[in-house]
C-alpha cells in the first residue's frame, strides 16, 4: 500500500511542477506592473467605460481582461485601450456583456 501511495504523491508533484509558470525576471515583472497600471488608468480615464467590474491581469506582456461590461462597445473599447499600451504583446478578452436591468448590476 505504501509504494502505491508514494507513486501517487510523486505523480501529483510532477504534475504540479509542470503546471507552475516560469518565474519572471525582475525587469519583466516591473514591465508587467507598469502595463497593469497603464491599462487601469486608461480604462478609468475613459468616461464611456464603466471599469468597476473589469479585472486586469498581466503576465509577460499579455493582458487578460475579465469580468463584466454593460455593452459590446465597452468591451471593444477596453480591448483597444489595453492593446495600445506600450509593451503589450496581446490582449485576451474574457469579459462578458451583462445587460442592465432592475435586478442586475447597475452603473454607479
Amino acid at each position: 500500500m505504501k509504494p502505491r501511495f508514494l507513486l501517487w504523491c510523486l505523480a501529483i508533484l510532477v504534475l504540479a511542477a509542470c503546471a507552475t509558470p516560469e518565474a519572471r525576471s525582475p525587469d519583466v515583472l516591473a514591465q508587467d506592473v507598469r502595463i497593469l497600471h497603464e491599462v487601469e488608468q486608461g480604462l478609468h480615464d475613459n468616461p464611456r467605460i464603466y471599469d468597476r467590474h473589469i479585472e486586469i491581469s498581466v503576465y509577460d506582456g499579455v493582458v487578460k481582461l475579465s469580468g463584466i461590461v454593460f455593452d459590446g462597445n465597452d468591451m471593444n473599447d477596453a480591448v483597444r485601450i489595453a492593446s495600445q499600451v506600450p509593451g503589450v504583446k496581446s490582449v485576451k478578452n474574457e469579459m462578458q456583456v451583462q445587460e442592465m436591468g432592475t435586478d442586475r448590476f447597475r452603473r454607479r
